[in-house]
């Protein structure tokens, strides 16, 4: 069980709302992830839908649903006949604003069993988990969602923040960055150094709202099973990356990169740049030939070739729904939203 703390977003929610939604032979209902059968339920189920390493084992769900420091995930399954044929996860996340904070529900692990998909369980799903979540005392939802899923909810009235920007980076070798390289793992995560490289880094936005990343969520996030992750430290930033294959080639992929609260001041209304020097520093490290890096980022300018969408498996877009008592439409902006604001790796 998650700790109360000031990151903890309102626990217990599956005590305030309807569990249970009838719609003929379909039976939507609220799932607490803290059970060990509900999550071997969804990983059966997730594993049909998407056939995806991720899903082999409980590692992956214990993590993401159970350990976030914000608290336990939100979950639906929709079942017929007592068979589960489609789910849907909603994981509390604070988000910082320029003043304050504003809460939300990050949506994530979305899908149906094949033989669901083209009956409009999805659909069904999710009109039902908002009719829960507009119980909740949340801002409304967020998400990264793919073409098919983006057009399906655009008359639910999910709107589209951004499709995000997947860059290729490419080195400059002959100039060095002066950059410490750091591999995570469980001493590290355990020690006072993490304390130590993302010291100053957690700011407001510019603008709207970004994910507040406090160094709890920090540690937590870089705890995922899904990858093995480096910290590349400067004195004015800290960078965060992983490796993958794109395109039958070993890329480095930088998955965040996070300014101190001092760069920003010097730089005012501009923007740190991320040099070619320090990328080059980068794909040394990793030994690949370029780097990517997808997302938005107000605080610091990401100089590379955009991929055309016919390249990528399927383009991202960032999109939300507000609850109007909460948060407008037109309120809710992000300002920064990169590969480590969700669990893509």
């Amino acid at each position: 069980m998650i700790e109360a703390g000031p990151l903890r977003v309102s626990p217990g929610w599956w005590r305030d709302v309807d569990e249970v939604v009838h719609d003929g032979e379909e039976v939507t209902e609220s799932v607490p992830c803290t059970r060990e059968e509900h999550l071997e339920e969804i990983r059966r189920l997730l594993s049909a839908a998407f056939e995806v390493p991720r899903f082999d084992t409980l590692d992956y769900l214990r993590w993401y649903y159970t350990q976030c420091p914000f608290g336990e995930t939100f979950s639906t399954l929709t079942r017929r006949r007592s068979e589960a044929i489609s789910h849907l996860a909603g994981s509390p996340r604070r988000l910082r604003t320029v003043d304050g904070t504003v809460d939300m529900w990050l949506i994530a692990n979305v899908g149906s069993i094949p033989g669901a998909r083209r009956e409009g369980a999805f659909l069904r799903m999710c009109m039902q988990a908002w009719l829960m979540i507009e119980g909740f005392d949340q801002a409304g939802i967020y998400g990264v969602m793919n073409d098919q899923s983006r057009e399906a909810l655009a008359a639910f009235g999910v709107v589209t923040e951004a499709e995000l920007p997947t860059k290729v980076l490419s080195p400059a070798p002959w100039k060095r960055a002066s950059f410490s390289h750091h591999t995570v793992d469980e001493l590290l995560l355990s020690s006072d150094r993490l304390d130590e490289f993302f010291a100053d880094t957690d700011l407001a936005p510019r603008r709207g709202v970004r994910l507040w990343w406090h160094l709890d969520v920090v540690r937590w996030r870089l705890a995922s099973p899904l990858s093995t992750y480096t910290l590349h430290v400067a004195d004015d930033l800290v960078a965060v990356s992983t490796t993958t294959t794109w395109r039958g080639a070993k890329v480095a992929v930088l998955m965040k990169v996070l300014v101190r609260s001092g760069r920003r001041k010097a730089d005012g209304l501009a923007k740190t740049r991320l040099t070619p020097s320090m990328v080059g520093e980068v794909c040394a490290h990793h030994r690949t030939p370029l780097a990517l890096h997808v997302g938005l980022n107000s605080d610091v300018s990401v100089v590379g070739a955009t991929v055309p969408q016919r390249f990528l498996p399927s383009p991202l877009h960032l999109c939300f729904k507000t609850v109007p008592r909460r948060i407008g439409t037109s309120d809710l902006r992000f300002d920064s939203f990169e590969l480590l604001d969700f669990d893509v790796l």
